[in-house]
């Protein structure tokens, strides 16, 4: 028998399915007995709730990626924007076992919709390590016409991709643009002394003819610490 409060999983109105599922991904762990129903709702019409739907089954029992990932990258290239930019923030919770929605993360960089973009910035932050080879399409993104409010999301981001990302960003130190320089020493100042390869190029930087990139520089060199003395 279904308890009566699992069968909003499938009433008529999406808005219903979808909250069902969300309260379900609140409760987490607690939710388990409604793991089969949830399985079941993967299916659902509605790519929306498809998406919370998984959210709910990740938090619950940890549903392996493999079964979740398939529907949730099916979602980053649904016409609706809305379903675009509520994927990313699923994907990112997997991990390391997030590492294959890499590439499709990557390419949402380049999505016409500011919120799916964004979204996509920040769930390869919140990946860290596991998409550090995201590191050169995220400093492409000083070039978009929203960078003047992507920056923040972005300097976040490269700065949470650890010590794989360096050399990207000690690259991007001498390119022409200065938003990309000051992006990449912003991001090498928030590694702490992680970032101490790159202090040779950060005390180049400080010659630079930007005076933000000088700032940026000076800044990531005092977070190094000592080992950039």
């Amino acid at each position: 028998t279904i308890p009566d409060g699992l069968k909003a999983l499938k009433h008529p109105d999406p808005k219903v399915r979808y909250r069902a599922a969300e309260t379900l991904a609140q409760l987490g762990k607690l939710a388990k007995f409604a793991v089969p129903e949830l399985r079941e709702a993967l299916k659902d019409k509605h790519p929306m709730v498809r998406v919370k739907v998984a959210e709910a089954l990740w938090k619950i029992d940890q549903t392996p990626a493999s079964t979740l990932l398939p529907g949730l990258l099916q979602a980053m290239k649904d016409k609706d924007a809305a379903v675009r930019a509520a994927a990313p923030a699923v994907i990112a919770l997997f991990g390391a076992k997030a590492k294959p929605a890499v590439p499709a993360l990557v390419n949402a960089l380049a999505d016409k919709e500011f919120g799916a973009k964004l979204a996509a910035v920040a769930a390869l932050g919140d990946l860290g390590p596991v998409a550090k080879e995201s590191a050169n399409d995220l400093l492409a993104l000083t070039r978009d016409k929203e960078y003047f409010l992507l920056e923040p999301f972005v300097g976040a981001s490269l700065g949470n991709l650890g010590a794989g990302a360096i050399p990207a960003l000690t690259r991007a130190l001498t390119d022409a643009a200065y938003e990309k320089r000051r992006v990449a020493a912003y991001a090498l100042g928030s590694m702490g002394a992680a970032a101490e390869p790159a202090a040779g190029e950060l005390a180049v930087a400080m010659k630079s003819d930007d005076p933000g990139t000088r700032r940026a520089a000076a800044n990531a060199l005092g977070k190094i610490g000592p080992s950039a003395k």
